[in-house]
């Protein structure tokens, strides 16, 4: 007994806390000396039993680290497997998407030669072309504009008047026009036109899945298989129908609606992701079969029903999951033959070119009367001209990790639809990137309206720094929202206002810190602080953050004094925004709080951040 009771008393003495290495090792020599004393006696690091000891130790250290690694891979916070990162996006909805192109309309130019009719001298209708989606051009920088949208010059309004603007290009002796110069914009994005082609064997694959092989595609324009059965894109498979935009027919509807938006059945659908780690976007077909597409497109009610097996009660109605995916309820997957696929690829902040940036026509697309001879067709060809009088805008670079996790919570919280100012910043950061990109979103209340709110938007240009977003990116939002919002209420969209800021210092370096070095890191720091990314509209510039910063910096003793500055216009060759902020006179509480509708930005690194020492 007296054996028993001294070997419950060891038992007793074990505890479950070591988590590291020194204290596996530890426990085990003191278990092996308890429970085997007559064994192995020398636990030494050059002994069999230190040995075997360590390598026991080693093995519980090794586990122990995995355990809480993959514990803390639980929290999308705490995630650092790119592969956890891209589960917890596809569980909160998030979208990954790559570079966003920038977009703008391009201004095409032809010259044909006039016609009299009627005593009037007009351009030949014989000889206006129709440019068609697909053209490219290029900007001085090297990126690729590609148009989105068919442009016809001969089209009419109403009153039978040319869509294009005219202008006389030559006259004759006698002083009549002899060509005339006719223009029209189409809208158009930054990056190639890639067409590809799979190969589909022929078996029914449910859910089958194709990655297209370029990165950064921002948008599929058409996918048809082999008997020219068109699918769609949806947001999931369970959704059958589509909208659709078709040309407006009558004159006189092309002031108002340029087109009619039809909802037309889809049961040839996909979805489309973009993988966190490759940036190669798939696409997801359905599960039914595409041999069988008329025999169950609504299933019956009856075949849904589970078999009672063994029993002869049942408490509740149950259908079976499996019936309905072996339906065409989700879609169907394509099966034999090929499927084409055209999309296009590319973005980023490089594409967010200037004005007139876009000069070069690389490939042009047009259909040209037939009434044309062999000659005019070479010559309206050669003549075209392009331009953009507007800055391109909306490109971006793809979203960090950070970004993407930061619209997990958003994210989560939205069900499809805008009530509430995050439903709202959520849905606005979700506009697909063929369309712009809006890099930072605030929401206040309207003060002359309660059912209306205010969105303050801005984006940025080709460098990085801020810039008002253009028209084309505004319209493309506003439609964008318009199928969100709650009916009662409407959103208006501006500006966000730029202040652009800077920093004065003065610092009292440590007697043995080298002052050039010291006042590089410090600057190096409060780079890194007051970058761009770190404000979103209506935060403010937090003092003591700065202050913090600074005196953390090795090599500094002291900070004798720290003030904001305010930069607008034109300043020593630098062009900023045209906001007016005193930044020091709005400093309180150690805050500085800009309005609502304004967005910090210290604009120019290596100039607005001046620091002295004493």
């Amino acid at each position: 007994m007296a054996k028993v009771a001294q070997k419950l008393r060891n038992v007793k003495q074990r505890n479950y806390l070591a988590r590291d290495f020194d204290s596996f090792r530890s426990q085990l020599i003191e278990y092996a000396r308890i429970f085997f004393p007559d064994k192995i006696q020398d636990f030494s690091e050059a002994s069999l039993g230190g040995l075997l000891v360590d390598m026991a130790a080693m093995v519980g250290d090794t586990m122990s680290f995995y355990l809480d690694h993959q514990f803390n891979e639980l929290d999308y916070n705490n995630a650092t497997e790119l592969s956890n990162i891209e589960t917890h996006l596809n569980n909160a909805g998030v979208k990954v998407r790559g570079k966003a192109p920038a977009s703008t309309f391009v201004k095409i130019t032809f010259v044909v030669d006039s016609k009299q009719t009627s005593g009037q001298y007009a351009p030949d209708t014989n000889q206006l072309p129709k440019v068609l989606t697909g053209s490219t051009f290029r900007a001085t920088n090297g990126t690729t504009f590609t148009t989105t949208e068919d442009i016809d010059f001969a089209k009419t309004d109403f009153l039978g008047e040319l869509l294009a603007e005219i202008e006389i290009d030559s006259i004759n002796s006698d002083g009549s026009p002899s060509t005339f110069k006719i223009s029209r914009s189409a809208q158009a994005i930054a990056g190639k036109l890639v067409t590809e082609t799979f190969s589909i064997p022929d078996s029914h694959v449910p859910f089958r899945t194709i990655a297209l092989s370029n990165a950064d595609v921002s948008a599929i324009l058409s996918v048809f298989d082999s008997n020219k059965n068109s699918y769609y894109e949806v947001e999931d498979l369970s959704q059958d129908n589509v909208f659709k935009a078709v040309s407006t027919q009558a004159a006189a509807d092309e002031s108002q609606a340029t087109s009619n938006l039809e909802v037309i059945p889809a049961p040839y659908r996909f979805t489309k992701s973009t993988s966190l780690i490759t940036r190669l976007t798939t696409l997801r077909f359905g599960s039914g079969n595409a041999k069988s597409l008329q025999d169950n497109i609504i299933n019956d009610p009856s075949d849904l029903a589970l078999p009672l097996v063994g029993t002869t009660t049942f408490s509740k109605f149950s259908i079976d999951p499996n019936s309905l995916l072996n339906s065409n309820s989700l879609g169907v997957s394509p099966r034999g033959g090929t499927l084409t696929i055209s999309y296009f690829a590319g973005g980023g902040l490089n594409t967010n070119v200037g004005s007139d940036a876009i000069n070069q026509v690389i490939k042009l697309l047009t259909l040209i009367p037939s009434a044309a001879t062999s000659t005019q067709v070479v010559s309206i060809r050669s003549s075209a001209k392009v331009t953009n009088t507007q800055p391109a805008s909306g490109g971006d670079d793809a979203l960090t990790i950070a970004a993407l996790k930061g619209k997990i919570p958003s994210s989560q919280n939205s069900q499809n639809r805008i009530v509430t100012r995050q439903d709202l910043l959520a849905r606005v950061y979700t506009l697909p990137s063929q369309f712009g990109r809006i890099y930072r979103a605030g929401v206040t209340p309207s003060l002359d309206n309660n059912l209306s709110s205010d969105l303050y938007i801005i984006s940025r240009d080709s460098s990085g720094h801020l810039a008002a977003a253009s028209d084309t990116l505004k319209l493309n939002l506003r439609r964008y929202l318009n199928e969100f919002r709650l009916i009662s209420e409407s959103i208006r969209i501006k500006d966000a206002k730029v202040i652009n800021f800077g920093i004065e210092f003065t610092i009292r370096c440590a007697a043995n810190a080298n002052k050039i070095v010291t006042l590089q890191n410090v600057i190096n720091d409060l780079s890194g602080l007051v970058d761009v990314s770190k404000f979103q509209v209506g935060e403010p510039i937090v003092e003591s953050d700065i202050i913090f910063a600074i005196l953390n910096s090795p090599g500094v003793q002291s900070l004798p004094s720290l003030k904001f500055l305010n930069f607008f216009g034109s300043q020593n060759e630098q062009e900023y925004s045209s906001e007016i902020f005193d930044v020091n006179a709005n400093l309180m509480n150690g805050l500085v709080v800009p309005p609502q509708s304004s967005i910090f930005e210290l604009k120019y690194i290596d100039t607005d951040i001046i620091g002295n020492v004493l």
